[in-house]
């Protein structure tokens, strides 16, 4: 029984690493939109849902409270502000905080750019539309623009198709179309990226490996330093 189940928990696992973790981008004539789904959940980061109006939301009591809480947040954002220009004010130790920050911002760097090496290979990009009406303030603007758009597009496109796993659905809607008439800039965009959980793991892993060697060599360095300080003296 101990070898079924461990081998049922092995493909469960192993079911759970190859799922899809999609994060769909939408943008239209009410906004943009940003979801992440796993399965059936899904998760909204970007773009509020319609909220339901109800009647006693309109009570006295409830409007008063609502009064408090948005003063307390007007009060709390004040508070804020004048402890980042007071913050501001202080220019003791400011050379070695910018030191500091270039070599926090160096490791980022260096970390970033192994993740970002390894990342496109995984990633799926999978574009159901992408309808762009460009507009301008005249005619010639306008002719312009479609032009810089038309290329703009082009270039994305294939640099997308070069770096990720990039593909147009057979129903796809793709155009870029000048707007004469009204002159209005227009967007109608559904982009999904998709990536294994598995994946998730791998790149998590090489960015803790990268962090870690960066820390390693920072002790190594300090050691040498010190043996060689006392060398001297």
């Amino acid at each position: 029984m101990g070898f079924i189940i461990a081998g049922a928990v092995i493909i469960l696992l192993l079911l759970i690493m190859l799922l899809w973790v999609k994060l769909s981008l939408v943008y239209g004539e009410s906004g943009g939109r940003i979801t992440v789904k796993i399965l059936f959940f899904k998760i909204s980061l970007l773009g509020k849902k319609d909220k339901k109006i109800k009647k006693s939301d309109f009570k006295t009591r409830k409007f008063k409270r609502r009064r408090k809480k948005a003063i307390l947040k007007h009060r709390k954002k004040l508070a804020k502000r004048k402890k980042k220009t007071a913050a501001k004010s202080e220019e003791k130790s400011a050379v070695k905080k910018k030191a500091s920050k270039k070599e926090t911002i160096k490791k980022l760097l260096d970390i970033f750019g192994v993740f970002l090496k390894r990342f496109p290979r995984y990633l799926r990009v999978d574009c159901a539309r992408l309808i762009i009406g460009v507009g301008g303030s005249e005619s010639a603007a306008v002719a312009v623009n479609y032009g810089v758009t038309v290329q703009s597009v082009q270039y994305i496109a294939t640099l997308l198709d070069g770096i990720t796993n990039f593909k147009a659905r057979n129903d796809a809607r793709i155009s870029v179309y000048p707007d004469f008439v009204n002159g209005k800039w227009n967007a109608d965009i559904s982009i999904v990226m998709r990536l294994r959980i598995i994946h998730i793991i791998k790149l998590g892993i090489i960015v803790l490996k990268q962090y870690f060697r960066q820390k390693l060599g920072g002790k190594k360095t300090d050691k040498k330093g010190s043996s060689g300080e006392k060398r001297v003296a």
